[in-house]
């Protein structure tokens, strides 16, 4: 009965290990963990029933029994002990999976080898019982593979320890600790049992049960940290992690729309509380405007699939939120209860509106962009009914506005745009439409204007606006506006089109002098297309030979010799005949071209200059006209003194002609300029002089040996007493300043007696003769000479 009492008792681990191994399967059939934990756990039961089986056959196959399959089963859990360690710990170390079972085979595999080649003597030396109870006396090499399974507890431990001393994560490190607990478990069994062994062995026979008492130790150590501290978790209980680690609000409803559950995201943004018999709807946490809506939706319950619902929330500060609803339904006893999912799209939205505000509006005004506002030129087009109102678009662009920018900088630019945006908003009505086209250009939508006189009240209320003046940096400065204004539906069948047209009657109404409004008619179109094809015929002129270069003489007026001329570019256009230098110089000053022509203008003078010298006219001098843009280029001096070389021509044969207006703009980079092209040896002159605003004293700094009297002080000094007083002071002061004078535009011989009796040096006019061509400029200084 003892013995049947001990055969009972041994089934216990049994049936332990084999519910062990059931729970650890079931609560994650895919995990590695599980399965690795599983095959573990099984091995020990194998191992248990081997043991099991050796106490109820015969002694003789004990032997066979034991080397055969119990001693394999024992490396085999060793080894499958060791691979859990590495499938447990694989992001802390460089075993690859493959490796570890290799390792973990390698004693099973030379037993089994050995075993194969000398059969169960090998291992076993003999059998020694005690009654029921028996014990095997284990050979020396029995020893080497059994010190073998010892060692992988060694670096299951070993790889425990690694693992938590490397983890940062909390609960990796908590998993670590609580395995390396099942190896210092394992360890100190086994330990005890020899210790014990070695003690009561020589007194009395110890079964070779007691072997496996550590691996049940282990088994049982790792099925109660799986229970207290989920180890192996369950998938079940992986849901309930996710539940409550979320990023996302999760909420648990019923058929009332009652909240039975709440994640703590949910609790977080909703305050929610959760307090015992306090019962939490769903529909007051949505904002006012949406319940109605959520009430329509959940009536449809439990048929709910809502995916990406956007609706408006309260938070737990009362603040409004924007969330995407997932919501679906599930079954759990039978009662069905609804899953909501809450995404905070707030900031989203957020960046969206402020995204759709950037791309809508001016950042520096505030005011509709020109995309903006071409939608709602759109809008009112299609809109537009038969109804006798007038309907237009302003464009306003401000004059002069440039020069702000150059002078005090474009931050103080963008001051004034803001000073005068808010100007023009203050004097317009709520139904008008005001946007910034961009740069220091303004559009307006005028709509249904009751009569024609109100659009143009309209234009002079913005010029009006303008009319103080704008304080920046403790200055006062004064800008006005060309408008242009376009008519629609008469003036265009599409936005664009109204919008061109508005561009070209403001065009029109900057090129008059500015500070003006302009409508936009079919004659102004057709100007702008003549200048637009004009601008493409300028820029083949070039290259196609239609410039030419015209000489008008200059004479000593006091004797009457021929001292040189002044070189006048022509255009005789294939397209357009003959074009007058006042409409193609502005549009190749506008286009840029004035830098090429400009060059090509100076070479031929300065080539023909160096004919009449050659030719024997020595003392002639040949005076060049320099546009703005040509004069400010940094190397200008270096280009003249390119073509004085090329050509030969001396000099001091070579008189450049500035304006007043290019003197006085960056006056430290003119100083530099005149100093390089005077120490070239070539003479300047200004041109036009009276018209400008230079000073005495600023007369006196520059290196200029000739000032040009502007031809309007001539045509009117005649008739006019005051006139001719301004020319006599003007030639007055240059002589005093060392400065040669010339008149230009001598028509008559009243205008040349005056200026003789003055005492003016040169001159030049119709008078005297008009412009020349290369060939009869050359047959006049013959007939002179």
């Amino acid at each position: 009965m003892f013995y049947d009492g001990h055969l009972l008792l041994m089934l216990v681990p049994i049936l332990f290990l084999f519910h062990a191994s059931v729970v650890i399967f079931r609560r994650n059939p895919a995990g590695p963990e599980n399965r690795a934990a599983c095959m573990v756990t099984l091995l020990l039961l194998l191992l248990f029933i081997l043991d099991f089986a050796q106490l109820i056959v015969p002694h003789s196959a004990i032997r066979t029994l034991t080397a055969a399959a119990k001693y394999p089963a024992m490396l085999l859990a060793a080894g499958a002990g060791f691979c859990l360690h590495v499938v447990f710990t694989r992001n802390y170390h460089r075993i690859p999976p493959r490796a570890g079972i290799a390792a973990a085979l390698l004693p099973f595999a030379g037993y089994m080898l050995q075993l194969a080649l000398s059969g169960p003597s090998a291992f076993i030396a003999r059998v020694d019982e005690h009654g029921h109870w028996t014990r095997e006396a284990p050979t020396a090499a029995l020893g080497v593979y059994l010190s073998a399974g010892c060692a992988f507890m060694l670096l299951n431990a070993a790889l425990a320890i690694m693992a938590w001393r490397r983890s940062d994560a909390r609960f990796d490190r908590s998993r670590f600790l609580a395995l390396l607990r099942t190896d210092l478990v394992y360890l100190a069994a086994a330990a005890a049992l020899a210790v014990f062994g070695a003690l009561v062995g020589r007194h009395a026979l110890i079964p070779s049960t007691y072997m496996l008492l550590p691996g049940l130790a282990w088994s049982v150590a790792l099925s109660l940290m799986m229970i207290n501290s989920d180890f192996l978790p369950r998938l079940s209980r992986r849901y309930e992690v996710l539940f409550q680690m979320s990023p996302a609000p999760i909420l648990i409803v019923d058929a009332a729309a009652r909240i039975r559950d709440a994640n703590p995201k949910a609790r977080e943004m909703f305050g929610l509380r959760g307090e015992p018999g306090q019962a939490e709807y769903l529909e007051p946490l949505f904002a006012a405007e949406d319940r109605e809506l959520f009430r329509e939706m959940y009536a449809s319950y439990p048929d709910i699939r809502w995916h990406s619902k956007e609706l408006a929330m309260r938070g737990a500060d009362g603040q409004p939120l924007s969330v995407l609803l997932d919501m679906e339904t599930m079954a759990e006893n039978g009662e069905p209860y609804g899953i909501a999912i809450i995404r905070d799209i707030t900031q989203r939205k957020s960046i969206e509106r402020r995204t759709d505000y950037l791309a809508r509006h001016d950042l520096l005004t505030g005011l509709p962009n020109r995309s903006a506002f071409k939608r709602s030129l759109d809008e009112a087009m299609a809109s537009k009914n038969d109804a006798p109102t007038f309907d237009a678009v302003l464009l306003v662009d401000l004059d002069r506005f440039k020069l702000i920018n150059d002078t005090l900088g474009h931050q103080c630019g963008d001051d004034v745009l803001k000073i005068i945006s808010g100007r023009f908003r203050d004097c317009l009505g709520e139904e008008h439409l005001l946007a910034r086209a961009g740069g220091d250009e303004f559009m307006l939508l005028v709509r249904g204007a009751a009569e024609f006189d109100e659009i143009i009240r309209v234009a002079e209320r913005m010029q009006g606006a303008l009319e103080a003046p704008v304080f920046v940096l403790g200055g006062e400065y004064y800008t006005t506006a060309s408008i242009g204004i376009s008519l629609f539906p008469g003036d265009g069948a599409t936005a664009d089109a109204i919008i061109k047209n508005a561009d070209i009657a403001m065009y029109h109404a900057k090129s008059n002098g500015g500070s003006q409004y302009r409508f936009y008619s079919k004659e102004l179109n057709a100007s702008i297309k003549r200048m637009v094809d004009m601008e493409a015929s300028l820029r083949r002129a070039l290259e196609e030979n239609e410039f030419y270069v015209v000489y008008q003489p200059q004479t000593d007026i006091a004797s009457g010799r021929t001292i040189g001329a002044e070189a006048l570019v022509r255009w005789n256009s294939k397209a357009h005949g003959r074009v007058s230098p006042a409409d193609f110089i502005p549009l190749a000053e506008q286009s840029g071209l004035i830098l090429k022509l400009g060059q090509w203008v100076l070479e031929e003078a300065c080539r023909e200059a160096k004919r009449w010298e050659q030719a024997g006219w020595t003392s002639l001098k040949i005076s060049v006209n320099v546009s703005a843009k040509q004069f400010k280029q940094p190397d200008f001096a270096d280009v003249v003194k390119d073509i004085l070389k090329d050509t030969g021509l001396d000099p001091r044969k070579l008189c450049i002609e500035i304006t007043e207006s290019v003197v006085i703009d960056k006056l430290m980079f003119t100083l530099k300029m005149l100093d390089e092209l005077v120490a070239l040896g070539v003479e300047i002159s200004i041109d036009d002089f009276g018209t400008g605003y230079s000073s005495l004293s600023l007369l006196r700094q520059l290196p200029i040996s000739v000032i040009k009297i502007d031809q309007s002080f001539i045509a009117e000094m005649v008739e006019v007493q005051s006139v001719r007083s301004v020319v006599a002071a003007m030639i007055t002061m240059s002589h005093h300043l060392g400065k040669t004078v010339v008149a230009e535009g001598i028509e008559s011989e009243q205008q040349m007696a005056w200026l003789r009796e003055m005492g003016c040096d040169n001159g030049q006019g119709y008078f005297i003769d008009k412009p020349l061509t290369a060939e009869l400029m050359r047959a006049r200084l013959k007939n002179i000479s």
